[in-house]
C-alpha cells in the first residue's frame, strides 16, 4: 500500500510559557484559549510531531494471532526487528530527515541530518493514524544517554482544559490502564482530558516503556469520552499487537 508524502513541523514551549507554533490556526476561535489551543494540537500532531514519510509497503496480516481482526494489515521494521498489525484505514509513517535533532557540539563535529538519517533511518520512529487517532512507537535507540532524543518522536508535554471550560468542570488529570505486549503486561500512563465547551471535549494520551527501551504512545481525541472509547479499542489491539521479530 502507497501513501502520499505527508509532512508537518511543529515547537511547542508548555505550561510556563507560550507556544511557538509552524503552521496556521486560523480557523480556531479565539475565545478557545491558549490552554484549549494547546491541548488541540497536542492531541492532533503527538504523532505527527516530525517529519514523517509515510510512502510504506505493508502486508496482509496472515498471522493466527486470535485478537488480531480480520483484514489487518502488518508492518514490519527490519531495523529494529518488530513488528505490529492495522486496521486498512490507518496511515503509516515513518521519519524523514527532517525529523531529526541535532545539537550544537554534534553540528560542530560535522553530524548532517542526512547522515544522522542514515544513520538511524527514518524506522527509529513510525506512527500510526487512524481517525483522530494514533499510536507512535520510538526504538530504544531514539533515547540518548543523556536523555535526549534522537528525533521529536512522542509528545514533549500535556494539554489541559480552557479556562472556560474549568469552570464549568473540566478537568484535566493523569491516566493509567493496563496493556499486555508481547506477552507481558504493562501499564501505560498519560493524561486525561475531559473539557466540556472545548473545541475537542475529550482527549487522551498514553504511554508505555518496554524492557528494551522501546517507547509505545497511543492516544487521540473524540467529542466524548464515550466516543473515544471505541477508537481507543482499536488502538489499544494496535498497540498489543505489537512483538519483537
Amino acid at each position: 500500500m502507497k501513501n502520499a508524502i505527508w509532512k508537518s513541523n511543529f515547537g511547542v514551549i508548555f505550561y510556563t510559557s507560550y507556544m511557538l507554533i509552524y503552521f496556521s490556526m486560523k480557523n480556531i476561535k479565539q475565545q478557545v484559549g491558549i490552554a484549549a489551543l494547546l491541548l488541540i494540537i497536542i492531541l492532533m500532531t503527538a504523532a505527527c510531531s516530525i517529519s514523517i514519510n509515510t510512502s510504506i509497503n505493508a502486508t496482509p496480516d496472515e498471522d493466527s494471532k486470535a485478537d488480531t481482526p480480520a483484514g489487518w494489515l502488518t508492518y514490519e521494521n527490519d531495523k529494529y526487528n518488530y513488528e505490529f498489525s492495522y486496521p486498512t484505514e490507518a496511515t503509516i509513517g515513518e521519519a524523514d530527515k527532517n525529523a531529526f535533532n541535532m545539537t550544537p557540539e554534534e553540528y560542530k563535529s560535522g553530524f548532517t541530518f542526512e547522515g544522522l538519517l542514515k544513520k538511524y533511518t527514518g524506522k527509529i520512529c513510525v506512527n500510526a493514524r487512524v481517525g483522530t487517532g494514533y499510536m507512535a512507537i520510538a526504538a530504544a535507540a531514539n533515547e540518548k544517554p543523556n536523555g535526549d532524543t534522537v528525533t521529536m518522536c512522542l509528545r514533549t508535554g500535556a494539554g489541559v482544559c480552557s479556562p472556560a471550560s474549568q469552570k464549568n468542570g473540566g478537568l484535566s488529570g493523569n491516566y493509567s490502564s493496563d496493556v499486555t505486549v508481547d506477552g507481558k503486561k504493562y501499564t501505560a500512563q498519560g493524561i486525561e482530558n475531559n473539557c466540556p465547551g472545548d473545541a475537542q471535549p475529550y482527549a487522551k494520551s498514553l504511554r508505555v516503556k518496554l524492557d528494551d527501551g522501546t517507547k509505545i504512545e497511543f492516544g487521540g481525541f473524540a467529542n466524548s469520552k464515550e466516543e473515544y472509547a471505541t477508537l481507543e479499542a482499536k488502538l489499544v489491539q494496535m498497540v498489543e499487537s505489537y512483538q519483537k521479530k
